[in-house]
């Protein structure tokens, strides 16, 4: 993610995004940041190297279909 990708963040994401704590099982910590970003209406991305790339919003269609495996 490039600094003004990051900086046009809303601070709600940016404070999950730097919650990221690289003493830690890094592929684990992306899993998680990914999985509080989707608590919000969002994603990521992140490769097997741990680092987390193309934060973005979530459409009105990917959330519905995140409610509807929930449910199952």
């Amino acid at each position: 993610m490039t600094a003004e990708e990051y900086e046009n963040l809303p601070q709600q994401i940016k404070n999950i995004v730097d919650s990221w704590d690289d003493n830690k099982d890094l592929y684990a910590e992306c899993n998680r940041i990914q999985k509080e970003l989707e608590q919000k209406g969002w994603t990521c991305d992140y490769g097997l190297d741990g680092m987390v790339y193309d934060v973005k919003q979530l459409s009105l269609q990917q959330i519905n279909k995140q409610k509807q495996n929930k449910t199952k």
